[in-house]
């Protein structure tokens, strides 16, 4: 009877730590839970560039020079033509163009790219009338000269009226010139004298 009693009791010694055991296990606090990941937040955009350009003054006349003033923001780079180039993101520079043109101010960031313009209206003066000279009170004085110049006197023999043949290369030479100047008013004169006769033409 004893033997049966303490294996009974070892039984039931065994079961009550089984069921302590199992308890112990059920009483254990859950893990918490991973935390989710955190996504980065994007970063804001760069500004956009912004530039101004002025021309002061916006009109001149032909000769003249005027000033170009610009200011840039947000840019790392400034060009502006024509002719100007590349430039600082502030500053101005003297330009005399020889006619009217329009200049553009090019402004580049790592936002972009803005652009300004500003014209320029150059006055030219208007061409003066060519003046006309005036009349040579000289002219017939010159022409009076010609005359004497190329009209040669003719010579006869006296009391004869027929060209000498020695005279004859002297007619056609001034036959020839007359033909040049058929405007020309002249007189034929005759003179003689001891022994020969000559014919003579004066304007």
């Amino acid at each position: 009877m004893r033997k049966r009693y303490w294996h009974r009791l070892a039984y039931l010694s065994f079961f009550v730590v089984v069921f302590c055991i199992a308890g112990c296990k059920k009483n254990v606090a859950a893990a918490p839970p991973a935390p989710l990941p955190v996504e980065p937040v994007p970063a804001p955009p760069p500004p956009a560039p912004a530039i101004t350009l002025r021309a002061a003054p916006a009109a001149i006349d032909r000769g003249q020079s005027t000033s170009l003033q610009w200011e840039a923001k947000n840019a790392t780079s400034v060009r502006i033509q024509p002719e100007v180039g590349n430039v600082q993101v502030q500053g101005s520079r003297s330009v005399a163009p020889a006619s009217s043109v329009t200049y553009t101010a090019t402004a580049t960031g790592p936002g972009g790219s803005a652009s300004d313009s500003a014209r320029i209206t150059v006055r030219i003066p208007a061409a003066a009338a060519p003046t006309r000279p005036e009349p040579r009170s000289e002219a017939h004085v010159s022409m009076d000269e010609m005359f004497k110049q190329n009209v040669q006197t003719i010579y006869f023999d006296f009391d004869k009226s027929d060209i000498r043949p020695d005279q004859v290369p002297r007619v056609e030479a001034d036959a020839s010139w007359l033909k040049e100047h058929r405007g020309l008013k002249f007189r034929i004169e005759d003179i003689v004298t001891k022994g020969a006769a000559k014919n003579t033409t004066s304007l």
